[in-house]
């Protein structure tokens, strides 16, 4: 089930009644693919870059594969202790 956000223009994770939204605020990771910023394009166009870094506002880069893709956690608080 899709649910539209209550906030199509702020940070991933601040919508209080999407789903994937919530679990990303509990601990998911947003993982990004290459192809996700063209298929941000082919609906914003000028605006894409924009789009983007508001959406990624305050969120936390774990691992960054260039490109604009890279896997994001909403708080430090939850990226993966890598030494155990």
């Amino acid at each position: 089930m899709k649910i539209k956000s209550d906030n199509p223009e702020g940070a991933y994770g601040t919508s209080l009644t999407d789903l994937g939204e919530t679990v990303f605020r509990k601990g998911g990771a947003l993982v990004l693919f290459p192809s996700f910023y063209w298929q941000l394009d082919s609906i914003y166009y000028e605006q894409t870059q924009n789009r983007l870094e508001a959406m990624l506002q305050d969120s936390v880069l774990y691992k960054d594969f260039g490109l604009d893709s890279g896997i994001y956690f909403y708080s430090e608080k939850f990226i993966p202790d890598e030494t155990q």
